[in-house]
């Protein structure tokens, strides 16, 4: 005798399943965003310590300021890109497990 499936039951079940995927989506995007935070951190570290021994040259001191401010702009922006773009990346993903879950109700 062929089971018989409840056309019910699969929605439910798909939605579990995107769910699970929604909450790994946001544990990656945190993971990604906490791990820009951290990379850039040290970036901005190592990239301060040419600085600090270059800025207790008196004649090159402005220079080397002016330097220091290009130099942790463009760090700052790098990171501040990846941190948007994975917004983004999280906020297509969520759209598209939006459709996802719009088909799978009865």
């Amino acid at each position: 005798m062929a089971k018989k499936t409840s056309k019910r039951k699969a929605p439910a079940r798909k939605q579990g399943i995107v769910s699970k995927i929604r909450s790994l989506k946001d544990a990656v995007q945190d993971a990604i965003d906490n791990g820009a935070t951290t990379v850039q951190q040290v970036h901005e570290r190592i990239a301060a310590m040419p600085f600090d021994q270059l800025e207790k040259i008196a004649a090159i001191e402005g220079v080397v300021s002016k330097a220091r401010g290009l130099s942790d702009q463009s760090i700052g922006r790098v990171y501040d890109a990846v941190r948007a773009i994975n917004a983004k990346v999280g906020e297509l993903a969520d759209s598209a497990l939006n459709r996802v879950e719009s088909y799978s109700r009865p």
